[in-house]
C-alpha cells in the first residue's frame, strides 16, 4: 500500500510541472502524456484502495484467530493475493489509458464510470467501515477477565499490557 502512495504521489508531479508552469505550453503533454499520467494515478489509486481493503481484512482474521503463524515470511496467498488486487485495478481502470477523445465516442463509457465508482470507491469503502466497527465491538467485548491472571507475572504484565491496549483503543473520550 505504501508503495502504490508513493507512487501515486510520483505521478502527481507532472500537475505541480503544469501548474508552475514548466510544461504548461508542452504540446507532447498535452496531446500525448497528460491522459497516461491521469490513468495510471487512477491505476495507483485503485490498488492503494483494495490494499488498504486488504489489510483491514487481514486485521480482521489476525483478531479471530491470533495464534495462527506463517512458516515463510513472505506467504504464497500474499503474492497472489498482491498480484490480483493489481490486475483487478489495472482492468477496472483500463479505459482511462485511452484518450478522452476515445473514451467519448465509446457508447458503454457511463456504465463503465459507474461501474469504476462502484468498484474503487464506494464497496472498499463500506467493507472497510462495516470490518472497523466490527473490530472495534468485538475489541470492547474481549477484555481479558483479571481471574485468569493466576500466578505467573510474565502472564501478568503482558496480559495487564494488553488490557490497557485495548482500553486505548476502544475509549470513548
Amino acid at each position: 500500500m505504501a508503495f502504490a502512495d508513493l507512487f501515486l504521489l510520483l505521478f502527481q508531479l507532472h500537475q505541480v510541472l503544469f501548474i508552475l508552469g514548466f510544461i504548461r505550453n508542452s504540446l507532447w503533454y498535452r496531446n500525448h502524456a497528460r491522459h497516461l499520467f491521469v490513468a495510471a494515478s487512477n491505476w495507483l489509486s485503485a490498488v492503494s484502495i483494495w490494499c488498504m481493503t486488504y489489510a483491514t481484512i487481514e486485521r480482521v482474521q489476525v483478531f479471530r484467530s491470533p495464534f495462527r503463524t506463517s512458516k515463510r515470511n513472505v506467504s504464497l496467498r500474499f503474492i497472489l493475493s498482491l498480484s490480483m488486487i493489481v490486475i483487478f485495478a489495472f482492468l477496472l481502470t483500463f479505459i482511462n489509458w485511452f484518450p478522452a477523445e476515445v473514451r467519448q465516442e465509446f457508447f458503454l463509457m457511463p456504465y463503465i464510470s459507474l461501474a469504476n465508482t462502484l468498484l474503487v470507491v464506494f464497496i472498499p469503502l463500506i467493507i472497510c467501515a462495516t470490518l472497523n466497527i466490527l473490530l472495534i465491538v468485538a475489541l470492547r467485548r474481549n477484555t481479558m477477565p483479571m481471574a485468569m491472571l493466576n500466578d505467573c507475572t510474565a502472564q501478568k504484565s503482558l496480559i495487564i499490557a494488553r488490557n490497557k491496549t485495548e482500553r486505548k483503543v476502544t475509549n470513548d473520550n
